[in-house]
């Protein structure tokens, strides 16, 4: 046996308060099944610790997969945009070219109408 300053000891919660001393002598198999029990308590919040980690592995990995979907949905949507705005600028063009032919023909209808109204002025005076 150990000598009693080297023998460990350890508090008896359920030893009645009027049994002698406060500290008893703990077995080796008794301070192994403590150790045991605390690590125990220690593994216990980690566990729920490392579940709840792995759970927000798997929301990471949903996220990022929508996050990647998103984008190429945006980028659908860029790409259309830049088309349509290329269409829009090539109907201005040709809008554009529209009223400056319509235009043309207008002063041209308004020049042959005046030289006919001048023809028939010349005409009308000369010819009286």
């Amino acid at each position: 046996q150990l000598p009693a300053s080297s023998t460990p000891f350890a508090r008896l919660p359920d030893g009645p308060p009027s049994a002698g001393a406060e500290l008893q002598p703990v077995s080796q198999r008794a301070m192994l099944q403590q150790q045991q029990d605390l690590i125990r308590s220690f593994d216990e919040p980690l566990n729920v610790l490392e579940s709840s980690v792995g759970n927000l592995r798997q929301v990471g990995t949903v996220i990022r997969g929508e996050i990647g979907l998103q984008n190429r949905m945006l980028d659908d949507v860029n790409e259309a945009t830049d088309r349509a705005g290329q269409r829009l600028q090539r109907e201005n063009r040709r809008l554009n070219r529209f009223a400056q032919v319509d235009r043309n023909r207008w002063l041209t209808c308004m020049v042959v109408l005046l030289l006919i109204v001048l023809i028939v002025i010349f005409f009308w005076m000369v010819l009286p």
